[in-house]
C-alpha cells in the first residue's frame, strides 16, 4: 500500500536528552486539546503535565474586570504567577502592555499556587500592535517552551507567534478551538541568545496569558526503533509517555491510518483530522494523496477537502475549482467600513480563499457599528459578474456589527452580531428572489472573536425546528440543501457558547435559473439534425458552448463566441448536429 511520507513536525520533545537539529528554534504544534488544565493535561508533553521546569502564568492573581495600563511582567508584580527556571528572566521593552483578567470571559485556567484549581483566565497585551517578549537564559541548556495565548472571549481566533534566538524567526500560525487557550510549543535547542516572542493576533491582540517551560529537545523523525515493533522510539515515547505500550496496528482515534501508519505520516494518533482541513487522516493517505499534516497540500489558496468536493486536484495547484456564474459573496461589515460596493480585490486573501470561492465582487454590507442597530434591515445582493440578481438578505431583529481595524482578513475581521449591546438575543434571516426548489450551497464564516450558532433551512420547507444549529467559526461551514417553495432560504443566528454570534459574511451558489446574469432561455431542434441554443448575454463578453452525454465530462463544442449586441442582451446559436446513437444530450454555456 503506497504511504505519503510527508514531514511537517519536525520536532518533539520530552524529558530525554537533546539531539543534533538543523534549526535551533523548531515549531512543534499547538495543543488545542488541554482546555483549562493547561497543567495537567498536556497533550503535547510526555508526562502530560506543561511547566514541569517552570512557568509563569501573567496576571493570574488579579482581581476580575480590572485592566491595567503599562502592566509589568516582572516577576516582581504580584498578580503574576512565578516559578522560572533559574537561568531565566523574561521582560519587555512595550510600555503600552495593559492586562484583563477577563472575568471568565477568556476561559480558566488551572491555578498552580492553589493546588491547581480553575481560576478566571488572564489576558496580557490586551492593546493593539505586535507584542514582543524577551526570554534571557543564563544557561546553554535546550528546552522547550509553550506560548499560551487566548482568544477573544473564548472563541476562535488565529494568532501568530514567532519565536528568535537570533538564528532566524519561525512561526506558529493556529487557530484557536479549546475553551479559548491554545498553545503553540517550540522547541530551543542549546545556546545562550536570548529569545524574542512576537505575538499578533487578527483580534486586538487579546494574546499572552503565560509561558511554560519544560525539558530537552528530541527529534521524532529518528527511526531508531529498540523494541522492533516498527515505530520510532521518540515518536513513541512522545504519545505514548513510554515504549512498549503501543500497539502498532490500533486505530486510536479511529481515522483509518494504524499507529504504525500514524508514525510512517508523522500524524498525530490521538487526533482523526491532523491538519484540520476537513478531511480524516486516513483518507488523505489512501484515497486523495495528499498530505495530512497540510490542510492545503498543493498550496493554492483552496483547501483540500474544498477541492476534494468541488472536483479539482488538491494535489495539484494549476487545478482549481470553477467559479460559478450563479456565485453571491457577501461580507457582512462595520459601519466604519463604507457602504455596499461591487468590488474588493482585498478580499482575495483571507479565510473564504480556504474554505469558499475566490472572486473580487463582494456584497459589502454595511450595518450600523455597536452601539448602534439596524432593525429589520434589507440588502440587494449582486453577483460574481457584478451583475444585479433579484437576490435579497434580510433579517427580523435588530442586529449590530464590530470592526476590528486595520484585521489581517477583510471578510471576518469584522461581523454582525447579536445578543450584546443593544442587539438582540436572536434573528431571524432569509435569502429570496432564488428559484423555487432549486439546489443551493452555503458557505458561511463566523467572525474573529466568537463563533455563532447557524441554523439553515436545508431541506426547503420552511421549518427550523427540525434542523440542527450548527457552530460556525472563521474558518467557516458548508450548507447544501434546497431553496423553498417561495425561492427563500431561511435561517437564524444565535449565541453560543460565548453568549453572543459573531457573523463575518458568506458564499451562495444557487443551481436555479432566477439569478439574472447567463442562463440558458431556449433549446430546440431547428429540424432533425440540429440544435438552437439561446442564453442571456452581456455585449463585450464571450462565450463557449459544452456538450455532455453524461454530465460528467463536458466538450467544448463552440468557443469564442460574442454576445450578440441587441434589445435584451440574447444570443442565439446553431451549436450541434448530434450523432445517430447519440439517445439524450446535454448543453450548457459557459462565459469565458
Amino acid at each position: 500500500m503506497k504511504r505519503n511520507q510527508f514531514v511537517k513536525f519536525l520536532a518533539a520533545s520530552s524529558l530525554l536528552g537533546a539531539s543534533s537539529l538543523s534549526a535551533t528554534v523548531t515549531p512543534v504544534g499547538m495543543d488545542s486539546t488541554t482546555g483549562p488544565n493547561w497543567r495537567t493535561a498536556a497533550n503535547l508533553e510526555p508526562d502530560n503535565e506543561y511547566g514541569t521546569a517552570g512557568y509563569v502564568i501573567f496576571g493570574l492573581n488579579e482581581a476580575d474586570s480590572v485592566y491595567n495600563d503599562n502592566f509589568d511582567v516582572s516577576d516582581a508584580n504580584p498578580a503574576n504567577a512565578y516559578n522560572l527556571p533559574a537561568e531565566i528572566s523574561i521582560s519587555t521593552s512595550d510600555v503600552n502592555i495593559g492586562m484583563w483578567s477577563g472575568n471568565g470571559n477568556f476561559g480558566t485556567m488551572e491555578d498552580p499556587g492553589n493546588g491547581n484549581t480553575l481560576t478566571s483566565a488572564p489576558v496580557l497585551a490586551n492593546t493593539g500592535g505586535t507584542k514582543q517578549f524577551t526570554i534571557t537564559r543564563a544557561a546553554n541548556g535546550a528546552f522547550r517552551i509553550t506560548i499560551i495565548v487566548a482568544s477573544g472571549d473564548n472563541e476562535g481566533t488565529e494568532y501568530n507567534v514567532a519565536v528568535d534566538d537570533s538564528s532566524g524567526s519561525v512561526n506558529s500560525n493556529y487557530d484557536h478551538v479549546a475553551d479559548g487557550l491554545a498553545y503553540h510549543v517550540f522547541d530551543v535547542s542549546e545556546g545562550d541568545s536570548d529569545i524574542q516572542i512576537n505575538i499578533t493576533s487578527t483580534t486586538q491582540n487579546r494574546s499572552l496569558m503565560g509561558i511554560a517551560f519544560d525539558g530537552g529537545v528530541i527529534d521524532i523523525t529518528d527511526p531508531t526503533d529498540s523494541n522492533s515493533n516498527g515505530i520510532g522510539d521518540n515518536w513513541e515515547t512522545f504519545y505514548f509517555g513510554s515504549l512498549g505500550v503501543v500497539d502498532p496496528d490500533a486505530d486510536e482515534e479511529p481515522d483509518g491510518l494504524t499507529n504504525l501508519e500514524e508514525w510512517q505520516n508523522l500524524t498525530r494518533p490521538m487526533v482523526a483530522d491532523t491538519d484540520s482541513d476537513g478531511l480524516e487522516d486516513g483518507e488523505e493517505v489512501d484515497t486523495y494523496s495528499t498530505d495530512p499534516t497540510d490542510n492545503d497540500t498543493d498550496g493554492d489558496g483552496y483547501n483540500d477537502k474544498f477541492e476534494v468536493t468541488n472536483s479539482s486536484d488538491p494535489t495539484d495547484s494549476t487545478s482549481l475549482p470553477p467559479v460559478p456564474d450563479s456565485l453571491i459573496s457577501v461580507d457582512l461589515q462595520g459601519s466604519n467600513e463604507g457602504a455596499l460596493f461591487p468590488s474588493e480585490p482585498v478580499l482575495m486573501s483571507g479565510f473564504e480563499v480556504r474554505a469558499g470561492i475566490v472572486t473580487d465582487v463582494w456584497n459589502a454590507i454595511n450595518i450600523p457599528g455597536h452601539p448602534n442597530t439596524a432593525t429589520d434591515p434589507s440588502f440587494d445582493l449582486l453577483d460574481s459578474n457584478g451583475d444585479e440578481t433579484g437576490v435579497s438578505l434580510s433579517f427580523t431583529g435588530t442586529i449590530s456589527s464590530w470592526s476590528n481595524t486595520p484585521g489581517n482578513d477583510p471578510l471576518t475581521d469584522d461581523y454582525l452580531f447579536v445578543n450584546a449591546g443593544n442587539a438582540d438575543v436572536s434573528a431571524a434571516w432569509e435569502l429570496s428572489g432564488l428559484s423555487p426548489l432549486s439546489e443551493f450551497t452555503l458557505f458561511t464564516y463566523g467572525g474573529l472573536a466568537r463563533d455563532m450558532l447557524l441554523t439553515v433551512d436545508t431541506d426547503g420547507d420552511g421549518d427550523l425546528t427540525n434542523e440542527t444549529p450548527t457552530n460556525i467559526d472563521i474558518n467557516g461551514f458548508e450548507f447544501t440543501g434546497t431553496v423553498g417553495t417561495n425561492g427563500s432560504i431561511l435561517g437564524s443566528i444565535d449565541p453560543g457558547a460565548s453568549n453572543e454570534a459573531n457573523w463575518g459574511g458568506f458564499q451562495l451558489i444557487h443551481t436555479g435559473s432566477s439569478l439574472s446574469g447567463l442562463r440558458v432561455t431556449d433549446i430546440r431542434h431547428t429540424d432533425i439534425d440540429t440544435i438552437e441554443l439561446t442564453w442571456t448575454s452581456k455585449p463585450g463578453r464571450s462565450y463557449t458552448v459544452e456538450s455532455s452525454l453524461n454530465m460528467v465530462t463536458w466538450t467544448p463544442l463552440l468557443t469564442e463566441i460574442d454576445a450578440t449586441p441587441s434589445p435584451g442582451t440574447i444570443t442565439t446559436v446553431i451549436v450541434d448536429t448530434p450523432a445517430a446513437n447519440e439517445l439524450r444530450k446535454f448543453y450548457r454555456v459557459v462565459r469565458e
